[in-house]
């Protein structure tokens, strides 16, 4: 059983949970756990996609 990443919409917002399938032995089944991860900021109510403002590259950095 391998964990996977769902997205859910909620009130038009995204959002993503990790589920994680577990063997429950009492009741003999397969069952699922989520666990909250963040919304997606990169896309806003409507589904459409933000644009990126500014970004700033400082150049690599290495320790003295």
């Amino acid at each position: 059983m391998k964990t996977f990443i769902r997205p859910q919409i909620i009130n038009g917002i995204e959002y993503y949970y990790e589920i994680i399938p577990y063997y429950d032995p009492e009741k003999k089944t397969v069952r699922q756990k989520s666990k909250y991860l963040g919304k997606n900021q990169w896309r806003d109510k409507k589904g459409q996609r933000k644009k990126v403002k500014e970004v700033l590259s400082y150049g690599e950095l290495f320790q003295l």
